[in-house]
């Protein structure tokens, strides 16, 4: 079953880059990348919808699972990260983009 794979429980020191940030329909396209701003959380602070568009998909079977993490934080300020079983109620479905074209922000 997908979700309920055998769990490697590595812990991961993570470091907070974005934290605390609220996108409207005004902030336009919001990308992340591999390795700033992939392990992410969407809380809704209004009746909204969030399209996460990934790409390539994720693929259980090709090494590309989707995680699900429990990010706890230690008194030196530390936070870390352990993988956790996907919830019951988690769906991945896979449909053809025809969406607007974006391009990831330049980095410096």
């Amino acid at each position: 079953m997908i979700g309920h794979e055998k769990l490697d429980v590595i812990l991961v020191q993570v470091q907070p880059r974005r934290q605390g940030e609220v996108w409207g329909p005004e902030s336009g396209v919001q990308v992340t990348e591999p390795d700033e701003g992939n392990i992410h959380q969407f809380t809704a602070v209004t009746p909204c919808c969030v399209l996460d568009v990934l790409a390539p998909p994720y693929d259980f079977g090709g090494g590309r699972p989707c995680t699900y993490y429990q990010v706890d934080s230690r008194p030196d300020g530390s936070f870390w990260a352990r993988p956790v079983r996907c919830p019951d109620s988690y769906r991945t479905r896979t449909v053809p983009y025809t969406g607007i074209t974006t391009k990831a922000p330049a980095t410096d």
